[in-house]
């Protein structure tokens, strides 16, 4: 259970990449000693300390990244560490001084030893049946996850995150922050010819990429943006757009 928590309790990676980045992970994790498996155990889930990921290249394609943590406070944290080194100690002990010291020709020497495990089992119990739970939550967890991935929201959570970071999105507002006029707005056929000059390929696959036909389809739908209509003098309508005033004020 100890190896399933590490080894499950958090991966990341970009999507093609997340089966054989926990198949390699637990690999890692099942060749490492008890004592070590003890200490990434707490650390990782007692103390959220993850895998270190600066450093890492430029993110392409979709990336996910997924952690199970245990919030706790000093005390807490300090009596499980304890109660870790307890199991740990005597688990070394069963393994290496057990054999040596027994008699299975003598009673006595056979009692003792029956003695010693039953002792070893009532201090594992309570651990046991403490991963036992942990464990469970963290599978009923990632089966709320992947239902939540599945549906309806959980797609569009997802496609909407795609298009505020695709390049389009960034280019539309970067063209927002540099051609606006005094009042904010930027006609939107203006941007869309300053995106055919620098991003053609993001233009020409609008459709495929982002689910829209049209620019101002992915603009109305992006929650970064506001569109409006106004008359032109000779009697069309002109589309505008801007950054929201609470995505400009961050930026």
């Amino acid at each position: 259970m100890l190896k399933y928590l590490i080894a499950n309790g958090q991966f990341s990676g970009n999507v093609g990449e997340i089966k054989a980045n926990v198949e390699q992970r637990a690999e890692r994790v099942c060749k490492q000693t008890m004592g070590m498996l003890a200490g990434q155990y707490l650390d990782e889930i007692h103390l959220g300390r993850d895998e270190d990921t600066e450093g890492q290249e430029e993110l392409k394609g979709a990336y996910l990244s997924f952690s199970f943590k245990v919030e706790c406070d000093s005390v807490y944290y300090d009596t499980r560490k304890q109660a870790l080194a307890t199991i740990v100690d005597d688990r070394n002990d069963l393994i290496h001084h057990l054999l040596p010291k027994f008699n299975p020709h003598s009673i006595e020497s056979c009692m003792k030893v029956d003695h010693y495990l039953d002792q070893q089992r009532e201090k594992l119990l309570p651990e046991l049946d403490l991963l036992r739970k942990m464990v469970e939550n963290l599978q009923e967890g990632k089966k709320r996850l992947a239902a939540f991935l599945a549906s309806e929201e959980g797609k569009d959570l997802i496609t909407s995150s795609l298009r505020r970071k695709s390049a389009v999105v960034a280019l539309l507002e970067d063209i927002a922050a540099q051609k606006a006029r005094p009042d904010g707005w930027v006609s939107l056929s203006t941007a869309g010819q300053l995106l055919k000059q620098h991003a053609p390929d993001e233009i020409s696959e609008l459709h495929e990429k982002y689910g829209h036909k049209t620019l101002k389809g992915l603009v109305l739908t992006n929650e970064r943006f506001d569109l409006c209509e106004e008359p032109t003098d000779r009697g069309g309508i002109r589309v505008l757009y801007r950054l929201k005033p609470d995505v400009q004020s961050n930026k």
